[in-house]
């Protein structure tokens, strides 16, 4: 996930042009509509594990592994809760928002060892609903901590990996504008359903249960109208 689009960014530029005219919505008053670029940049402690498997009279061995990762803008990205995603939220209620983020990202990959030239694709998908509840403690700072469940793909050229994820992000707001804003601030996620699938050489494929969980401290942009 090296080559990670740049698309998030570009929609965050965008709507900041619009600003110009906007008023405050730091009351977080019913109604009041946000759009956000999350998890553009930050640190994220993961830990990744596969259970082992036995096929046709081979048993492959359960996997275990953790990494320390520092992402800018989306760069070094090693798992699916550190990838840049859009965030909308909606507040139904003064100070309770309900909304959601979204990643979707495709990569192609080459390489080359020994004179032979390899090359692969993937493609990422995630969809994480959320609930949360916002303040101001004055005109410039405030808290927004969200919670929900996420679903994770990510499909390659020889099989695919999925999780199911408890998710927790508790951002602090620091208001730019009247309506602009950069949040920073803890995420945790844990999955609690995940499986990883390859493709066998002489056909079929292999299945095995997977798991995977992160805490971080992750930061990025926030409209609010």
């Amino acid at each position: 996930m090296k080559r990670i689009s740049s698309c998030a960014l570009a929609i965050a530029v965008s709507l900041c042009s619009s600003l110009a005219a906007a008023q405050s919505k730091n009351d977080f008053s019913a109604g009041t509509f946000s759009v956000g670029v999350e998890r553009l940049s930050g640190f994220v402690h993961s830990h990744h594990s596969t259970d082992g498997v036995t096929a046709g009279g081979f048993t492959t061995a359960g996997t275990s592994s953790s990494a320390d990762t520092i992402s800018l803008l989306g760069q070094d990205a090693t798992g699916p809760y550190d990838l840049p995603r859009i965030g909308v939220d909606y507040f139904f209620w003064d100070n309770v928002s309900l909304g959601g983020s979204l990643v979707l990202i495709h990569t192609d990959v080459s390489g080359a060892a020994a004179g032979v030239t390899t090359t692969g694709s993937g493609t990422a998908f995630a969809f994480m609903p959320r609930v949360g509840y916002a303040m101001m403690f004055n005109e410039v700072v405030g808290f927004w901590p969200r919670g929900g469940l996420s679903y994770f793909l990510d499909s390659f050229d020889n099989g695919s990996i999925h999780y199911f994820s408890f998710d927790v992000d508790v951002p602090f707001i620091f208001e730019l504008t009247p309506t602009l804003a950069i949040t920073a601030g803890p995420t945790f996620d844990v999955s609690f359903e995940g499986k990883v699938s390859n493709d066998n050489p002489g056909g079929g494929s292999t299945s095995r249960g997977t798991s995977y969980w992160a805490f971080g401290i992750q930061g990025g942009l926030a409209l609010f109208f």
